[in-house]
């Protein structure tokens, strides 16, 4: 089945993946496990407040210093994205979309994002009409979201 779902929120850092938005949760390997048709993904730290390139990760880190996994102390400015496009598949414990890995373990502990949509173009015919209707505006959203990210990342 279709699914046409995006979300920013804060991961939290220990048990399940889970992204708490301001609206609802998302349990992010269940999202995952429910997809069995192919789609577009994408997976990013993203500052909830707007970028400020002198704290780690931008203002997405919530991890005291010293004690991000991910390395924010040693890369202040690294932020993780990902991009996908495939049927994700669960093996021996870590995701993969396509022939990519995903460790959306580098999301806990840091204000995050995701974006999930069907690859297929009649995909989008069958989505809830509400949905459709905000699909527009979510989509500019997230445009800028990944540019701010990419900027940030080459250091603009």
């Amino acid at each position: 089945m279709p699914t046409f779902q995006i979300a920013s929120g804060t991961v939290q850092k220990d048990g399940p993946l889970l992204l708490r938005a301001a609206v609802k949760d998302y349990l992010l390997e269940d999202i995952l496990s429910r997809i069995d048709s192919p789609h577009k993904f994408i997976f990013y730290h993203f500052p909830l407040s707007g970028v400020d390139p002198k704290k780690p990760g931008g203002g997405s880190c919530l991890f005291s210093y010293g004690e991000c996994p991910v390395g924010h102390n040693d890369r202040p400015s690294w932020l993780f994205q990902f991009q996908g496009e495939g049927i994700p598949r669960e093996i021996a414990g870590s995701w993969k979309v396509g022939d990519q890995s995903i460790n959306l373990n580098i999301l806990r502990g840091h204000q995050a994002g995701f974006a999930v949509v069907p690859s297929t173009p009649d995909a989008f015919s069958r989505l809830d009409p509400t949905i459709m209707s905000n699909l527009s505006s979510q989509i500019e959203e997230l445009k800028k979201t990944l540019a701010l990210v990419k900027r940030l990342k080459e250091g603009k």
